[in-house]
C-alpha cells in the first residue's frame, strides 16, 4: 500500500542571492527545545525517583476491573435467587459467572506481579490484599504481616481488614475512618472494610454511579472510535490510491531556508514569551491565584500576544495567522475532518502505546505531574481553570507553534513533509513532561494533526482534534 503523497500546490520559493546570514533561528531552537527536553528527562527520572516504587499500572488494572464489573453489574437486570429455577433464571447465572471469571482473569496478572513486593512494601501488599479480596480468594499471610510491619496507621487498619479471621462487624467499622490513604487501593480498602461491617451502601457510596458510568461510557466511546478508525484509515488509503482526497498542503506553503530560519526564530520568540509570562503570572498571583488559575492566566495573556504578533506578521502580502487557514465559513468540512482524524487516530494510539510498552517497559510509568495534582481532589473552580487551559486554551497554543510554525520551518529545512511530520511530532512528545514511555503516542497525536494541516490546508481541523483528544482525556482523568 503506497503512502499519500503531500505535493503542496505552491511552487518552492527562491533562495534569496548573496551570502546566506548564520541560521539564527534554528541555532536557538537546538538549544532552547534540546534544553528543555533534558531538563523534561531530568525532571520525570528525578520525580519517579523521589516518589519511590509506584504500583500505578497495577492500581490502573484493578480500577479497570472493578469499573467494569461495576458497570455490567448495575446495568443488568438481576434475576431473583428466590422460587424454582428457570432456563431464563439459569442463563442469567450462567452469564453472570461468566463476567466474574473474565473480572478474575483481568486480575490475576497484577496480581502475579505483586507477589515478591507485597511481602515487604505496604503500598504492594495493600494492592495484593485489595485484588484477592475482590477476587473473594484468601489474601496471603505474607501481605497482611507487611502491612502490619508498616508504621503508618493506616496501613496497620488495612491489617486488621484483611487478616484472617475476618474481623467482627464492630472492629471493621470501627476500622473505616483509620483508611485514610488515597488512592483507587485505599478506595476499595474502605469498601471492604464497610462490607464486613455490614455496611449494604459502602459499595456504591465509594464508587459513585456517576463514576461507573462514566467510565462504561467512555469505554463504549472508544471501542466506537477504534472501529470507525480502522474503517476509516482503510478508506482513506483506497481513496488515495485512486488519487483522490489529495492533501491540499500546509497552509503556510513551501517556505524557503531563510523563511524556514525566521519561522524557527518565531517558534523561539513565542515558547520564551510563554515562559517569561508564565514565570511572572506564578509569582504575581501566588498569594491570589490557584495553580490551576495562574495556568488559565497565563495562557491567555501568551495567546493574546501570539495572535497579535502572527497578525502583524507579513508572509508573501499577507499576515502569518491569514496564511495558516483560520476561515470560519469552512468549519464544518473542519469539523469532519477533525472527527475524522480523532477516530483514525485511536487505532494508531493503541499501536504506539503497545510499541512503547514493549521496548520501555523498565521505565518508570509516564504520567502527567499535573495529575498527581488533581487525584488529591480539587474545587469546581480548579477543574474548570484546568479544563479550559488543557482542552482549549493550551491545544491552541502547541497546535499554533508546532504544526503552524515549526511544522513549515521543519519543511524549509528538510525539504520533505515526511520528515518535517516526523521532526516536529517527536519534539512535540518530548517537550512534554509525561515521560518518556509517553514520547511515541504523543508524537502520534502529533503526526495525526500535522496530516490534517497538509489535508485541509488549515490548522483549525489541528486544533480540533487536540480539543477532542485532550477533552477525552479530561473525561478520563475525572471518570477515575
Amino acid at each position: 500500500m503506497s503512502l499519500p503523497e503531500f505535493d503542496l500546490s505552491a511552487p518552492e520559493p527562491p533562495e534569496p542571492s548573496g551570502p546566506k546570514p548564520p541560521p539564527i533561528g534554528w541555532i536557538l531552537v537546538v538549544l532552547l527545545f534540546g534544553f528543555l527536553v533534558v531538563a523534561q528527562t531530568a525532571g520525570y527520572f528525578s520525580r519517579s525517583k523521589a516518589e519511590g516504587p509506584k504500583y500505578s499500572n497495577q492500581e490502573q488494572i484493578l480500577r479497570s476491573a472493578v469499573y467494569t464489573h461495576e458497570w455490567l453489574e448495575r446495568l443488568s437486570p438481576k434475576e431473583s435467587q428466590e422460587g424454582p429455577m428457570t432456563p431464563g433464571k439459569k442463563a442469567a447465572i450462567e452469564a453472570e459467572e461468566r463476567d466474574r471469571k473474565q473480572f478474575l482473569s483481568m486480575l490475576d496478572g497484577a496480581a502475579e506481579t505483586l507477589a515478591v513486593p507485597s511481602k515487604t512494601e505496604p503500598e504492594a501488599a495493600l494492592l495484593l490484599a485489595a485484588i484477592r479480596r475482590e477476587q473473594r480468594s484468601k489474601v496471603p499471610p505474607e501481605a497482611v504481616a507487611a502491612l502490619k510491619r508498616s508504621k503508618d496507621a493506616a496501613f496497620q487498619a488495612a491489617a486488621v481488614i484483611y487478616a484472617e479471621p475476618a474481623p467482627s462487624p464492630n472492629l471493621a467499622k470501627e476500622t473505616v475512618p483509620k483508611l485514610v490513604g488515597q488512592g483507587f487501593a485505599w478506595t476499595m480498602a474502605r469498601v471492604h472494610a464497610g462490607e464486613l461491617a455490614g455496611d449494604k451502601g459502602a459499595r456504591k457510596r465509594e464508587l459513585p454511579f456517576g463514576k461507573i458510568m462514566l467510565y462504561g461510557g467512555s469505554l463504549l466511546g472508544l471501542q466506537f472510535l477504534l472501529a470507525a478508525g480502522g474503517i476509516l484509515l482503510v478508506t482513506y488509503s483506497i481513496q488515495r490510491r485512486k488519487g483522490k482526497w489529495a492533501p491540499l498542503g500546509h497552509p503556510a506553503g513551501r517556505l524557503s531556508f531563510a523563511e524556514s530560519d525566521r519561522f524557527a526564530l518565531i517558534a523561539v520568540g513565542f515558547f520564551a514569551l510563554f515562559n517569561l509570562i508564565g514565570t511572572v503570572v506564578h509569582f504575581a498571583g501566588a498569594s491570589t491565584l490557584t495553580m490551576p488559575g495562574r495556568s488559565l492566566v497565563s495562557t491567555v495573556l501568551t495567546l493574546a500576544v501570539v495572535f497579535a504578533v502572527l497578525h502583524g506578521q507579513p508572509l508573501r502580502g499577507v499576515s502569518i495567522l491569514h496564511a495558516l487557514g483560520f476561515r470560519a465559513s469552512s468549519f464544518a468540512t473542519y469539523a469532519t475532518w477533525s472527527l475524522c482524524g480523532l477516530a483514525a487516530l485511536q487505532p494508531l494510539l493503541i499501536i504506539a502505546e503497545s510499541v512503547s510498552f514493549m521496548f520501555l517497559r523498565s521505565l518508570p510509568p509516564p504520567e502527567h505531574p499535573l495529575v498527581e495534582v488533581f487525584k488529591g481532589g480539587q474545587s469546581t473552580a480548579n477543574w474548570v481553570c484546568f479544563g479550559l487551559t488543557a482542552v482549549v486554551l493550551g491545544p491552541i497554543f502547541e497546535e499554533i507553534l508546532f504544526r503552524g510554525i515549526l511544522l513549515p520551518a521543519f519543511e524549509g529545512l528538510f525539504k520533505k513533509p515526511v520528515w518535517a511530520i516526523v521532526a516536529s511530532s517527536l519534539l512535540f512528545g518530548a517537550i512534554h513532561p509525561t515521560g518518556i514511555p509517553a514520547w511515541l503516542p504523543l508524537a502520534t497525536v502529533g503526526a495525526m494533526s500535522a496530516m490534517l494541516a497538509y489535508q485541509t490546508r488549515s490548522l483549525v481541523p489541528s486544533i480540533l482534534l487536540h480539543v477532542l483528544h485532550n477533552a477525552m482525556v479530561l473525561l478520563q482523568l475525572l471518570a477515575y
